[in-house]
C-alpha cells in the first residue's frame, strides 16, 4: 500500500514502512510545514529545518534514488519506494 490512514497499518507494517524509507517526513502541528526524520542526519538532510510540499516534491521527482514516507498531521501516509531501483 503507498497510500492511506496510518490507523489502517499494522504495527509490524508500520515499522515495515520506516524502515524500507530512506527518508521520513512528518507533518507539524501546522499543515504544510514537514520536520525530517532521517536514520543518520546529513549535510544534504538536517534535521533542523522545516520542509515544505514543494521541497518534498523536489526530493521525490530528484535523481537520487530515494524511498520517501510521509506522514500528515491529520494521520494519513504516503509512501514512495525507490523509483529508480536499487543503488
Amino acid at each position: 500500500m503507498n497510500q492511506g490512514n496510518i490507523e489502517d497499518l499494522t504495527e509490524d507494517e508500520i515499522k515495515e514502512l520506516q524502515t524500507s524509507s530512506d527518508l521520513i517526513f512528518v507533518e507539524t502541528d501546522i499543515s504544510g510545514f514537514f520536520e525530517i526524520k532521517v536514520k543518520s542526519p546529513t549535510e544534504m538532510f538536517p534535521t533542523d529545518v522545516f520542509y515544505t510540499k514543494e521541497a518534498i516534491g523536489g526530493f521525490m521527482m530528484s535523481k537520487f534514488k530515494l524511498s520517501i514516507l510521509i506522514e500528515s498531521n491529520d494521520g494519513k501516509f504516503i509512501y514512495q519506494p525507490n523509483r529508480l531501483g536499487k543503488n
